[in-house]
C-alpha cells in the first residue's frame, strides 16, 4: 500500500521539510476501509443494551485498531526512517484506543450523569506513553481503580 502513487509515500516526498507525522493521526491506519470511529458508533447501536456484547465487541474492536495502527506504523517508519515519529504515532494509537474504551466505560458500562469527584475516572499515562514516545513492543499497565472501588461496594454483583 506504500507504494502507490497516492499512498503515503508520495504525501511524504511531497512533505520534505514540513513537519513528518500527522498530530491527528489520520495516516496511521494505511486501510482506506477501516474507520475506528464509525465502527465504535456501528458497535456502540448494536450492543447499546447488552454490556457484555458490548464489552466482547470493544476488545475486538480494540485488538484490531492496534494490529491495524501497529501494522501502519511499522509502514511508516520503513518508508521516513524516523523512530520518534514512529513512537508517536504508537503513543497516539494507544491515545484513540484507551480514548475509546474510556468512552465506552462511561457511556455505557458506568454511566454516572453529573459524576462527582470521587466518581470520576482518569487514565494516567507514564514513562515512554507518558511522554508521547511509546516504543514498539511497549505495553500499558491499567490502574484499575474504579473497577475496584465499584466491586468494594458491590455495584459489580
Amino acid at each position: 500500500m506504500l507504494g502507490s502513487s497516492e499512498g503515503p509515500v508520495r504525501q511524504v516526498t511531497a512533505r520534505a521539510g514540513e513537519a513528518r507525522w500527522k498530530d491527528s493521526l489520520t495516516d496511521i491506519f494505511l486501510d482506506s476501509d477501516f474507520d475506528l470511529d464509525a465502527a465504535l458508533v456501528d458497535l456502540e447501536r448494536r450492543c447499546q443494551h447488552d454490556h457484555a456484547a458490548l464489552r466482547a465487541g470493544l476488545i475486538t474492536l480494540m485488538r484490531e485498531a492496534l494490529d491495524r495502527g501497529r501494522e501502519g506504523a511499522r509502514q511508516w517508519l520503513e518508508v521516513e526512517r524516523d523512530g520518534i515519529a514512529c513512537a508517536r504515532r504508537l503513543s497516539g494509537l494507544m491515545d484513540r484506543v484507551l480514548g475509546a474504551i474510556h468512552h465506552v466505560l462511561v457511556t455505557h458500562i458506568y454511566p454516572v450523569g453529573n459524576p462527582s469527584t470521587s466518581e470520576r475516572l482518569a487514565i494516567v499515562a507514564t514513562g515512554g506513553y507518558g511522554r508521547g514516545t511509546m516504543a514498539p513492543g511497549s505495553d500499558v499497565a491499567l490502574f484499575a481503580g474504579l473497577l475496584v472501588h465499584l466491586a468494594e461496594v458491590g455495584a459489580l454483583d
